[in-house]
């Protein structure tokens, strides 16, 4: 029928998509070993596994920009198509004869990544055949429980690469980035300590409920986990509950700050104002005047997204603040020094927030900051090289990209860049925006000045 013909249709199209990938990995244009090796050139890297071939490292750019993805959405893109075609033989004729989407693809090749090579190929053997018979989530986990007996040793310590991966990452966008004030955290941590943050998480909630307060258990578990950031408060409200002298909500129990007004905690008395104790941070707020004089409207929060300036009070309340004045760029003086001054790094990332290459949405705050205008020693009478309009955040390996890679680079106005790709492709990036200004296959996109959409950096 013409539904199952269109899924069809649409399955062979990823697929092709999937193999260009792979496809322009093989083809993009590398140095050779034996040429010389200087510091930040390219290498032959292997992103697709244990039997996959090499790939030039900066052909992720180069589609980056094209595709306007993000470098690590494209190498991951690259690295699964090499997983999948050289790992995995046979899933990959299944998946180019339309009848497996890319995203179980990429799933089994995520699942079978820390196995050598012939181990993926024999476990390949016969995944057409169970992926034909089986619901997809059954086979999956079917071969995640394979991989898992291949690799396990009773009596191997934890591998130093998956204590590596124990993180804490923190986006305070938030969900959706809806201006609410919420983020999402995620962590990989030691099995014993999290254990005990589960524990103390429920125990701090059920303090929390005993006080008074009405909200979901999940909700109390993510208002005990603030709690922790400020261990004061949570010793305070600890030792509260321990000695049974936790208020309640009619005796005046704080629910923003439920240690207000307790004592010490159990392993001893705070000696120290507790807010003393607080953690520091800084937050960076941009706003307009009419926003500052009124307290209504939209504020933009670096690594918070855009907010309702009523949450600056709640961002800020229970912690010490300090002011700093707004920059002025005309008080900031060029100089010869290849290091740039703490306070020109403060402005060339107010004025570019995200990184001055196409497409990207890197912040460009500890990013690198490149001299558009390679630097070199001053001589008598030369401009100083490290001003404002000669300055682009860029990471590391877009610096060097452009410094070794063939990626040409330029600033006609203080913040604004034109960019050459090796392949010929010509963009124009703002602080807000990119433009594909030059494109060597002939489509040529609109320009903004004649009605275009536009799509933002």
């Amino acid at each position: 029928m013409a539904l199952n013909d269109a899924f069809l249709a649409k399955c062979r199209a990823e697929a092709e998509e999937f193999r260009l990938y792979a496809e322009f990995a093989d083809q993009y244009s590398y140095i050779p070993e034996e040429s010389p090796v200087l510091a930040g050139t390219e290498r032959l890297v292997q992103w697709g596994g244990d039997g996959t071939p090499g790939v030039a490292e900066f052909c992720t750019l180069e589609l980056a920009a094209a595709l306007r993805q993000s470098e690590e959405a494209v190498r991951l893109h690259i690295a699964h198509a090499l997983a999948v075609r050289h790992r995995l033989p046979n899933t990959w004729a299944v998946l180019m004869d339309g009848r497996l989407r890319v995203w179980q693809a990429t799933e089994l090749a995520s699942a079978t990544w820390d196995l050598s090579y012939e181990q993926a190929v024999e476990l390949d053997r016969d995944l057409p055949h169970w992926l034909n018979t089986m619901a997809f989530g059954r086979v999956l986990e079917f071969i995640k429980a394979c991989v898992k007996e291949l690799l396990h040793d009773p009596d191997a310590p934890p591998p130093d690469e998956t204590l590596a991966r124990r993180r804490v990452e923190i986006n305070t966008r938030g969900i959706n980035n809806s201006g609410a004030g919420v983020a999402d955290v995620s962590a990989t941590i030691d099995t014993a300590d999290a254990i005990f943050l589960d524990a103390q998480l429920n125990r701090l909630a059920e303090i929390l409920a005993h006080g008074g307060n009405r909200e979901s258990q999940q909700v109390r578990r993510a208002q005990a986990l603030g709690l922790l950031a400020t261990p004061a408060r949570a010793l305070q409200l600890l030792q509260a509950a321990l000695t049974d002298e936790l208020p309640t909500e009619d005796e005046g129990f704080d629910a923003q700050c439920p240690a207000r007004g307790q004592r010490g905690h159990s392993c001893g008395t705070i000696t120290v104002d507790p807010d003393q104790l607080l953690p520091r941070s800084e937050l960076v707020v941009h706003l307009t005047d009419t926003t500052l004089r009124s307290g209504d409207g939209l504020i933009k929060v670096e690594k918070a997204g855009s907010l309702l300036a009523g949450w600056v009070k709640h961002l800020t309340g229970n912690t010490r603040i300090s002011v700093r004045p707004v920059l002025n760029p005309d008080e900031l003086a060029p100089t010869d020094a290849y290091h740039v001054p703490a306070r020109m790094r403060e402005w060339i990332t107010l004025r570019n927030p995200h990184e001055a290459f196409p497409y990207s949405k890197k912040p460009s705050r500890g990013l690198d900051l490149d001299h558009t205008i390679p630097w070199t020693p001053p001589r008598p009478g030369q401009e100083p090289l490290t001003r404002p309009d000669n300055l682009a955040p860029l990471s590391r390996k877009v610096h060097r990209a452009k410094t070794h890679g063939g990626w040409r680079l330029s600033q006609p106005s203080p913040g604004t860049y034109l960019w050459k790709s090796p392949l010929g492709f010509g963009y124009l990036v703002t602080p807000s925006h990119t433009w594909l200004i030059e494109d060597p296959t002939g489509q040529i996109l609109p320009r903004p000045d004649n009605g275009a959409d536009t799509t933002a950096a």
